[in-house]
Formats: C-alpha cells, structure tokens, sequence
C-alpha cells in the first residue's frame, strides 16, 4: 500500500438517505442514479421506503423506478444489487435475493435475475428476461449479494451466506455453483476486522463484493472477512462453465474426474495481495479496481499495474458499502451497518444519514491508456479501416491455412491435420484429408468427420491420429480448430524437451500458454490417449509434443494459422539464440499482457 495519493479526491454528496439503507447502485451516461433498497426484516431495517428501487434526482429528492410489468417489479423481495455495464447502455440488472439474510429460507423462484431494458430517461425501464436458481446451485439459505456480466454471455452472481459464486449463461439460462476455500471467511493469525472500537470478525460475511474487468477480462471477489482479494482470468471460468455443461450432458467418462468442470478452477485463481477489509469493488474500464475500504472509511484504487493507494480521505464514509465507477468519476454508496442498533444490543449509534457521494480520481492514482490498450478495451476508433476480406467457407479457410503453413515450415511429407468443429453437426468436425500434401490441398479435397473418428463426407482417408482431435474438442469449449504437424524448428525443442521463452514481442502470443507433454509414447490413436492427451495439457494454446511435434489450439482457423507460423517462428528463434552461445532475454512480465492480447484479438 503506498498511502494516500495526493491531493485526496473531493467528495461530492448527491443525496442523504437518512436511515434508509440503500445498497445497489447504478449510474450511465447522461441518466439519473438509480438505487435499490434491500429488505431486510423490520426488525433490522425498519427505516426502508416502500419502493424495492428509486431514482436520485437531487440531495433530497427521490422517485420510484416505473418498472414494467407493474406485477413483476412490485412484487420484488429484497434488491440487494444493481449492475449497469458501462459499455451497453439502457440495459439495468436487478438482482433480488428473495429473502432477508438470516430470514426465512427461500422459497423456489424468490432469488432471481432481471434484464431490464432502460427508457430513455433513465425513469423506468420494460423486463426483458427473467432468471431464477435450482436448489442444485442456491441452498434455502442463501443469499444473493452482488452481480456481474461480462458482455460475453455470463453472469457471476456472489453467495455470501453459502461462500460461492453462481455462475449463469444469459442464454440458456443455466447456472452451476462455483465453490472455492477462497471465498470463504478467513483471518490469518493476529488479524482482526475492526471498525473504530468495534471488532466486526465475528460477521459471518463470505464472499460478497465481485467486479469484471472488460479491460483484461478479468473477474475479482472478495470475502468481506479475509483481507485478500482474488482474481482469475474470466475465460477459464465460462471454458469451465461448458465442459460442466457437457459433462452433464453426456456423462462421458472424462467427467468422473471430480478436477473436472467447476471445479477445475481451482488451479487459476490469483491472490491479488492483502489489502485490507472491504464490502464492495468495481473495475473501470482502464481495468482499475476500486474497494471499499471498511476499517479506514475510505476507497482504495489499486491500479492495473499493481499500485494499491487510498484516493480519498480515510475516516471520510461511514462504512461505505457499494462502489462502482462511471462516467469518469467513482459513486459510493455509505450505509453505517456497524452503528445499526441489530450489531449494537438495540442502540442506535448512527448520528448522520447514509449517502450517495461522488468524486473523480486523482488522474496520478491510475495507469493511462495508450492507443493500443484503448483499441482493445473498446474505447477507440483504432484500427479506423481495414482491408476487405473475402467471407471463405470453411473448407476454403482450411485450405488457405495448409497452403500458407507449407510455406511457414509445416511440410514434412503428407503428416499433419488441421479440424474446425462442425456447427451443423453436433460432435462432429471439418478436417483435412490424410494424404495429401498440404501445399497441394483445396477445398474439395476437405472431410466432414464424425465425433468418434469416421469419415461422414469426402473422398479421402481420415487421419489415424484422429483421437487428439475428438478428444481436444470434447473436452475443450475453446478449442474450435486443432492443427498438428511437425514443423522443423518445433520438433526440434519437441526433442530437446525444450520449451522456448517469451523472448520477443510476437512470443507473448503465448505467454503462460506453451506446455510440454513429456511422455511420448508413440502416436495417438486411440480416445483414451487422446483423453488422457487433453487432461494433461490443460487451457494452453500451444503445445510441444515431447520427440513428436506440436500442436496449436484456437477459436478460428485464421488464429490458428496466426498462431502456427508464429511458433515455429518462436521456437526457431529461441534454437537460433542457444546455437549462438547466448541465453534468450525474456520479455519482462510487466510488458507482456497488453502484446499477448494485442497479438491473440488481431489489433496489432
């Protein structure tokens, strides 16, 4: 922690709630706040309005939200969260929990999601789609916190009373629970959670604030008792979300391994460092997080090149509870809880109103956006034009790729292949035929191939090798194209057992994501070394196949290509500079998130 970045933020306070306690926050472009207000049993909150969600319009005026249909909004239980992406205006999500925590157990239906669609003025908005949550992923008791949507399809939804994460496709509506000890309470030997004189370690407070970043795509959850923040790369989590899917589908053998799915996670989460103790967190869209820091009564930026400092005065909030960042600027939300009368033998110790306030970031407490950075957040016009492309059906792709990659070193005689999962056929694939040379190929001589290895379409043999491709797309939602080959330069690490370093700016292509699968036992003909091939190489792009070859993963036979010539480079490179008696300089680590995303999206 670096401290206070001067000088502090100026809070401006847009509203005084007096002893209402409003807990969900969201702000877009040119439109009123919008907040909602939990219920949580008279007994605790005997101060709420009546209304579930309300408009600011000014210190001390505010309206009810005109939700439509009038049934559904009025018949909301308890709105403990609200989410506005940034960067989809009009659209407003409602999270409801259904129940008062430590209330009644919920009832089948009460917890669910709404997908409002925005008026114009920001005064209402028409429910577009509903969601609700099996038993199987929310217990009786549990307790729907905070949300998040990532503008790829999913939703990440806290449990603070069961210590998990719901994790919901938005279009089939789906979810399946995401269980880490990391979400969970935790003090580490000698810590205690305190506010002023008030030792708050009892609270039974798991995960409760989560943020996305679209800037790295990164998800972030943090208990509210435990002082470190955590942090995984969101791809892994919905990667994971579709093999659970499938395993639950199938029921194919792959799934019996309780590693599998959900819980596979279990191996990507980061430790983002101890930062203290905090309710909520939002990302901007610079990939900043911003945390409620409880015991200092104040908000920490920590910056996306890991600086962590206080950007308002500490001691200025009265617990502050829900933080989001919007339009430039950093909207809080106070809410006292640690001077309510339920935590304090009946006394009520809150001698102020709880506040809605705003402030603007101290322009040296966070990292500025460069051109690139900015064209892949989406927040700019970069690249302005690019040249048009032929729309090629995925035989002509696959056919391109063969005859590009013949040029780039994949030629030895007529080994290797190359298969794009099939969208019109479910399990099978598109595959390049077995005996022909890749310089040589076309799109007629392109197979349709079924998910146990048979040729359905085409003229030609299938590989015999087929299984690392049944396998791999089975078990990976990610791997749409699988390519094989053995390219010169990739063989020869794939012999020394050498994997190459990220030792110049298109290697970071793949940085964290070359493996080597050591164990070569000959080729890969059957499911079950394929299955055992796709268990030990994980979420990796590109693998050396130990004394064989590589293979190259991706979501397009384009990346694949991309990627393909761009390792045999990478390795040819990394053989050349040991050939000359030196040792590769690597990239420094700091450097290489924006290349290799850069690099993967096409920008650069």
């Amino acid at each position: 922690v670096t401290g206070l970045v001067p000088p502090a933020a100026a809070l401006d306070e847009l509203h005084d709630f007096g002893k209402s306690l409003a807990t969900g926050l969201c702000k877009l472009p040119g439109l009123k706040p919008i907040v909602s207000f939990p219920k949580w049993g008279r007994d605790i909150t005997p101060d709420q309005p009546d209304i579930a969600i309300g408009v600011v319009h000014g210190r001390n005026v505010l309206k009810p939200f005109q939700g439509s249909p009038r049934q559904v909004f009025s018949e909301l239980i308890s709105v403990q969260s609200l989410f506005c992406p940034q960067t989809n205006a009009g659209v407003m999500w409602v999270l409801d929990s259904g129940h008062s925590p430590g209330g009644q157990n919920l009832t089948e239906g009460a917890a669910k999601l709404l997908k409002v669609s925005l008026t114009p003025s920001g005064a209402g908005g028409r429910l577009d789609r509903l969601y609700t949550f099996p038993r199987s992923v929310l217990p009786p008791t549990g307790y729907l916190n905070d949300v998040r949507v990532d503008g790829k399809g999913f939703a990440y939804i806290t449990d603070s009373s069961s210590g998990s994460i719901l994790v919901l496709s938005l279009a089939s509506g789906k979810s399946h629970v995401w269980t880490d000890e990391r979400m969970r309470v935790h003090l580490e030997r000698g810590e205690k959670f305190q506010i002023g004189e008030k030792d708050m370690s009892f609270l039974p407070a798991h995960v409760d604030g989560i943020a996305y970043s679209k800037f790295d795509d990164m998800l972030y959850w943090k208990p509210v008792v435990r002082s470190s923040l955590f942090g995984i790369t969101a791809q892994h989590v919905r990667d994971a979300f579709e093999i659970q899917e499938a395993c639950a589908a199938t029921n194919h053998d792959s799934c019996a391994n309780s590693s599998a799915g959900m819980s596979s996670l279990v191996h990507d989460v980061k430790n983002m460092g101890k930062l203290g103790f905090h309710d909520g967190l939002d990302a901007d869209l610079q990939g900043n997080i911003y945390l409620t820091d409880l015991e200092q009564g104040s908000i920490q930026c920590l910056a996306r090149n890991g600086t962590l400092s206080w950007v308002t005065e500490q001691k200025a909030m009265n617990f502050p509870d829900c933080v989001i960042a919007a339009e430039g600027s950093v909207f809080v939300l106070t809410t006292q809880v640690h001077l309510m009368p339920f935590l304090n033998d009946g006394t009520d110790l809150r001698q102020d109103g709880n506040k809605l306030l705003r402030f603007a970031v101290p322009s040296h407490a966070v990292v500025p956006m460069g051109k690139l950075e900015a064209a892949l957040s989406g927040t700019s016009g970069f690249p302005m034009a690019m040249p048009a492309v032929p729309e090629l059906s995925v035989p002509e792709q696959l056919a391109c790729a063969a005859r590009i990659l013949a040029s780039t070193g994949y030629a030895l005689d007529v080994a290797g292949h190359i298969t794009v999962a099939h969208d019109g056929i479910p399990g099978a694939m598109w595959s390049t035929p077995y005996g022909v040379w890749w310089r040589d190929m076309t799109s007629e001589d392109m197979l349709v191939v079924s998910g146990d290895g048979q040729v359905l379409e085409g003229s030609w043999d299938v590989t015999p090798a087929i299984a690392i491709h049944t396998e791999l797309h089975r078990s990976r939602p990610d791997a749409k194209v699988v390519l094989h080959n053995h390219p010169y330069y990739g063989s020869l690490l794939a012999a020394m057992h050498e994997v190459p370093d990220i030792a110049d700016q298109q290697a970071c292509m793949f940085d964290g994501d070359i493996v080597l699968f050591d164990e070569y036992t000959g080729g890969i003909d059957n499911p079950t070394d394929g299955q055992y091939l796709a268990s030990r190489i994980g979420n990796a792009t590109a693998i050396l196949l130990a004394n064989h070859g590589v293979l190259i993963v991706g979501e397009t036979v384009q990346q694949v290509a991309y990627r393909a010539a761009t390792f045999e480079r990478t390795c040819r490179l990394h053989y050349d500079t040991l050939a000359a008696g030196r040792a590769p300089k690597v990239v420094p680590k700091s450097t290489r998130n924006v290349l290799k995303r850069s690099l993967n999206s096409g920008t650069c």
